[in-house]
């Protein structure tokens, strides 16, 4: 775009150029004097100078300020000419500017994005921690529910031991007893025993 405008500008003082040259050239002397349109000169005179000045060149018309005219078309074209490196010089100050600008710009816009992608990277990696730990409670409260059952679990075998301890104690004492029983109702067999055989040799 810079380019572009460097060609408009160009163009557009090329053509001022010549627009002023076709003025400059409207304004040039001529070889042929044209009178003045409000000159009255004396009939007398006139044949009197021509008389005199025979021979010598024709001095030509110039109209009043042509001087200056000329002065300013030099120091206009003086500029002219120095315009398009001015404009250049300009337009190539600002399109380095622009650059330096911009990579400054580029610069900054890819330190943000290396910090906005660790923090996304930090964010990440919090909420994989997040997730662990997530994961982690979840196996906590499981291991909890467990020790639970199993302490349940644990008090009811103790109670059911406690009782068949009890069981076993009392079927150890009634085997006891009847072990007691047993040996006497023995040793009273025995005794009717020998008492009926005695009987029996006595008749």
């Amino acid at each position: 775009q810079a380019l572009g405008g460097a060609d408009v500008l160009t163009s557009c003082c090329c053509a001022f150029d010549k627009s002023i040259s076709l003025v400059a050239l409207e304004f040039e002397p001529r070889t042929a004097a044209a009178p003045p349109p409000n000159a009255t000169m004396n009939v007398g005179a006139m044949v009197s100078s021509t008389s005199t000045d025979v021979g010598s060149p024709v001095k030509p018309y110039e109209p009043p300020g042509m001087m200056e005219v000329r002065d300013k078309y030099g120091q206009l074209k003086e500029v002219m000419g120095t315009f398009n490196d001015k404009v250049s010089k300009v337009l190539s100050d600002a399109e380095n500017q622009f650059l330096q600008a911009y990579r400054a710009h580029m610069t900054d816009v890819h330190r943000e994005l290396q910090l906005l992608r660790s923090k996304l990277a930090e964010a990440e990696t919090s909420l994989q921690k997040d997730e662990q730990i997530q994961s982690l409670e979840r196996d906590c409260v499981w291991y909890k529910n467990q020790r639970n059952q199993l302490d349940s679990f644990v008090n009811a075998m103790h109670k059911d031991l406690l009782y068949m301890k009890e069981k076993y104690d009392m079927l150890q004492k009634d085997r006891d007893w009847l072990a007691r029983q047993l040996k006497a109702s023995k040793k009273q067999q025995r005794l009717l025993r020998s008492d009926m055989e005695g009987r029996a040799a006595w008749t």
